[in-house]
C-alpha cells in the first residue's frame, strides 16, 4: 500500500479531510511509521473505523486488535519471531490445515506462499493496522517495540 494512496483514499471516502491528510502526511515524513498509525495518535479517525476502512481499500477481511490478543500460544509456535517479524505478520487462528495471518499488506501473495512453504498450511490473509500487527507481535515473541508504538498501545 502507497500511505499516500490509502491517504487520499480516505479523503474520497469522506473519513477524513484534506487538511488532515496533509498534517498527517507532514507527520509521517519524521516517523517511520505507516500512515494508518500516524492517523491514530492524531486522533483523526476512531480505530475501529480506521480498520474498516483498510479492509476496504484491501477488499480483505480484518482481524481487530481483540481478536489479536487472544491467540493461543499453539498457533504462534507455526511461525518463528524471525520470520514473523521479517515478514510482518503474525499467525492468528489455525483451523485443520488452514492458518490465518494479520499483515499490514493482505494482498501480498508472495508472503502467503512464504507462509504456506514453511508450514504446509492453506494462508488466509487478513488485514490489519501496523500498530496492533506489532502489538501482536511483541506479546508473544518478546519482540522490542519502538517507544512510538509503546505510547500508542497505552
Amino acid at each position: 500500500m502507497g500511505d499516500r494512496q490509502f491517504g487520499e483514499w480516505l479523503v474520497t471516502q469522506r473519513l477524513l479531510e484534506n487538511d488532515t491528510l496533509e498534517r498527517a502526511m507532514e507527520m509521517y515524513q519524521t516517523t517511520q511509521a505507516r500512515l494508518d498509525t500516524v492517523l491514530l495518535d492524531l486522533g483523526a479517525i476512531a480505530e475501529p473505523s480506521l480498520l474498516e476502512a483498510l479492509g476496504r481499500y484491501y477488499n480483505a477481511r480484518t482481524v481487530s486488535h481483540a481478536e489479536l490478543a487472544t491467540i493461543d500460544a499453539p498457533v504462534i509456535r507455526w511461525v518463528s519471531p524471525r520470520i514473523a517479524t521479517r515478514l510482518r505478520v503474525i499467525p492468528f487462528n489455525l483451523e485443520g490445515k488452514t492458518l490465518s495471518r494479520a499483515a499490514l499488506d493482505p494482498t501480498d501473495l508472495l508472503i502467503a506462499d512464504e507462509l504456506a512453504l514453511m508450514t504446509g498450511c492453506l494462508i488466509n490473509s487478513y488485514a490489519t493496522l501496523e500498530i496492533r500487527l506489532y502489538e501482536a507481535l511483541h506479546n508473544p515473541y518478546k519482540i522490542h517495540l519502538p517507544a512510538q508504538y509503546q505510547s500508542l498501545i497505552r
